[in-house]
């Protein structure tokens, strides 16, 4: 499970190596076991977001049976560096948990989730993302640059 968090980890890191367009994909992950994992740099030395570059959104696609556990749970955070990966600096994160009725109907959340990050200010800055997942999720993941 942890080797397919390090391929999620270095599928990421072919985001240096991408350039961005409109909204590009840079990374499309189809549904497995992942995890557990504890605060995963992904990549640890961070990519450089392209001036133009205004958000970047992680979607998941979360098997039925872990969206309704109310064990399963994900976090992501993003951190920047702007003197080259020295220093790391939170800009913001997302907890997902499972279980959860929606609020606008009350009945069981059937929607996995989706996150996304404003990068617009962070360009030429080195981000990364911190990844914990504290149980075994079976999730999809699309990442997509606007």
């Amino acid at each position: 499970m942890k080797m397919r968090a390090l391929l999620l980890s270095a599928a990421i890191a072919l985001l240096s190596m991408i350039g961005f367009g409109a909204q590009t994909t840079l990374f499309n992950m189809p549904q497995q076991p992942v995890g557990p994992v504890t605060n995963l740099k992904a990549p640890s030395s961070g990519f450089a977001v392209p001036v133009g570059t205004s958000a970047i959104t992680i979607a998941t696609n979360i098997q039925a049976s872990d969206l309704a556990d109310a064990t399963k749970s994900l976090t992501i955070a993003m951190e920047s560096s702007s003197d080259g990966g020295t220093t790391w600096n939170f800009e913001s994160s997302f907890t997902w948990q499972g279980g959860e009725n929606n609020p606008k109907t009350g009945l069981p959340d059937t929607s996995s989730p989706i996150m996304t990050f404003d990068v617009s200010r962070l360009g030429g800055r080195l981000v990364r993302a911190s990844i914990t997942l504290p149980k075994v999720l079976t999730t999809g993941v699309i990442v997509t640059a606007q």
